[in-house]
């Protein structure tokens, strides 16, 4: 578990003031944790102090979830952000927490960035079909070889943006 600090405030004349209210948490997706238990998408709420201060354990996200956290703070509207939790020892501050897309888990900060795609293949024909069909795109050839010694492994061959190897070299 990862703890977070959360401190909310808002403005007044000539400084700030704590807020109250409370924070609603809730894993985005069902998943299972490394101990294979089930964990189901229910939301869970911690009050903040008259200090505006709350320090929360979340689970640290992966690729399975991510956080969704409702904030109902002594305000007339909630507001909502999908964040990332890191796995740490030490308290992460909220403010910190990285903020993603609640669809696609992509930090909103990427939002509009060509993410990295990839595909792989057997043969290298497979490779350029697969390179053709996807211009702009990198493709992996993985050919399973033995080396001097016997030792059975894999060896990648690079196809990228519909060319082989060879026609790079060519021009």
């Amino acid at each position: 578990m990862t703890q977070i600090h959360i401190s909310i405030r808002k403005p007044r004349t000539g400084g700030l003031d704590p807020v109250t209210g409370l924070m609603r948490f809730r894993p985005v997706r069902r998943h299972f944790d490394a101990d294979k238990n089930l964990i189901i998408a229910a939301s869970f709420d911690a009050d903040l102090s008259e200090s505006g201060e709350l320090t929360v354990d979340l689970l640290p996200t992966t690729s399975a979830f991510v956080w969704q956290v409702i904030e109902l703070a002594d305000t007339p509207q909630a507001y909502t952000r999908y964040v990332e939790v890191p796995d740490s020892k030490t308290k992460v501050e909220y403010a910190d927490l990285v903020e993603v897309d609640a669809g696609t888990f992509v930090p909103k900060d990427m939002a509009g960035s060509q993410l990295l795609k990839v595909r792989h293949a057997s043969t290298q024909s497979e490779a350029e079909t697969l390179s053709a069909q996807y211009p702009g795109r990198a493709g992996v050839l993985r050919r399973n070889r033995h080396d001097r010694e016997g030792r059975y492994g894999h060896e990648h061959v690079g196809v990228h943006h519909g060319r082989s190897a060879d026609e790079r070299r060519v021009g």
